[in-house]
């Protein structure tokens, strides 16, 4: 995988030395051939500048490319000359999954992604881009859903019975793609994941064989085709083994991806800290407060000591810097809920008091246009979301149910 990241000064503030009015580009190009192009565009919704969309970065595949190179001529510094004749304008067709044959030249298709700064829910199971609550009942088997496109209404709550037996243990994901999110089980008595999609209503049980002794489950997307992976980790060797969707889950050791994560007493996560791609997994050590975040490729992308024994650890989005970028933050159990962030974009550490003892703590979720965060209150079943309007409550559970 190789990245290129620049930036482009549009003709209009050329003479201006502030970096605010830059166009963002970045160009990946993936093991598998594909490429995929990023911008952000700073001048968007200034009617001046069309939004960026005749924004243009000459892109060309030349006839000399010899396969494992892509050759782009920007603008020139010609006043006169408005690109180079063979240019890419932003939000042109979109072309998923197109791979160009190494060596072609001519009109290249390009995949467009455009950045966002709104990071899908985790929990949206009508899909549409507002987190909805869920809590799994165990000892029944069942999950229950409020959904936000009904104003978490208690009359039209989503009820589905996946599991129910002993150590079941529930996800929620998104094994087909299809938008809205997946209720996942892991059954370790049936020595399978018991999955219920969105795609075919949540009528349907789909059973996935797979199963390790001793082992832990664990759900993200560890090759980042936008579909969860079924982790299995073992803590005595401190690895987790991946049944991949785009593997159609095999469990075959060539379709398996393996992953070191390490051992003791450490919680794993999962969570984007790059804006694309794969997730990564966070391990954060209960005891010494040390994390690690690993790639796909299983590779330490960074770590530092960030908590202490005894806090909460979570790993996702936070409205404060309003960028998508998972991360790190530790809840900290003083009779109040204290959390504390290290902010992946800049490093600074934010704190904020929400919840009391003995609360779930949330985090990651969208309840109106921004990432924010939740508790709830096992005892009661009281949910307490932060809004960008402000705390909402709604009552929904009861004692002994698992927030999701």
């Amino acid at each position: 995988r190789a990245i290129i990241t620049w930036r482009v000064t549009p003709y209009a503030f050329r003479s201006l030395t502030s970096g605010t009015h830059d166009l963002i580009f970045q160009m990946i190009i993936k093991p598998d051939a594909s490429i995929v192009f990023n911008f952000i565009d700073t001048t968007a919704g200034n009617s001046v500048y069309d939004s960026g969309a005749t924004a243009t970065t000459g892109i060309f595949p030349l006839t000399s490319s010899n396969g494992d190179s892509l050759d782009i001529n920007n603008n020139t510094l010609s006043e006169s000359v408005v690109g180079t004749g063979s240019s890419l304008i932003i939000n042109a067709e979109v072309v998923p999954g197109y791979n160009p044959a190494p060596g072609q030249g001519g009109n290249e298709k390009i995949i467009l992604e455009p950045i966002s700064t709104v990071v899908r829910p985790e929990v949206d199971f009508d899909a549409d881009g507002i987190s909805d609550i869920a809590v799994y009942r165990p000892a029944r088997g069942i999950f229950y859903a409020l959904r936000s496109s009904v104003n978490y209404n208690l009359g039209n709550q989503l009820s589905v019975s996946l599991g129910g037996r002993a150590n079941d243990q529930p996800f929620i994901g998104n094994i087909d793609k299809h938008g809205g999110s997946d209720f996942i089980v892991y059954s370790p008595s049936r020595k399978a994941w018991l999955v219920r999609e969105s795609g075919k209503g949540y009528k349907k049980v789909r059973t996935i064989k797979y199963h390790k002794k001793s082992t832990n489950p664990f759900v993200t997307d560890i090759d980042g085709d936008g579909r969860s992976d079924l982790g299995l980790y073992d803590g005595r060797t401190g690895i987790i083994t991946f049944a991949r969707a785009s593997k159609k889950f095999s469990s075959k050791k060539k379709d398996t991806r393996r992953i070191f994560v390490g051992t003791g007493s450490i919680k794993l996560m999962r969570g984007n800290m790059l804006g694309y791609g794969a997730d990564q997994i966070a391990v954060f050590n209960r005891i010494n407060g040390n994390w690690s975040i690993i790639d796909g490729s299983n590779r330490t992308i960074f770590s530092t000591n960030f908590g202490q024994a005894g806090d909460e650890a979570l790993f996702c989005p936070w409205a404060a810097d309003a960028d998508g970028l998972a991360d790190m933050t530790v809840v900290r159990d003083g009779g109040l809920l204290n959390w504390i962030t290290s902010k992946t974009s800049t490093g600074q550490t934010s704190s904020i008091n929400y919840g009391s003892a003995g609360d779930t703590p949330i985090c990651g979720r969208n309840y109106g246009g921004e990432q924010s965060i939740a508790v709830f209150r096992q005892s009661s079943g009281l949910w307490r979301l932060l809004t960008p309007s402000g705390v909402r409550e709604i009552s929904f559970g009861q004692a002994g149910d698992l927030a999701l």
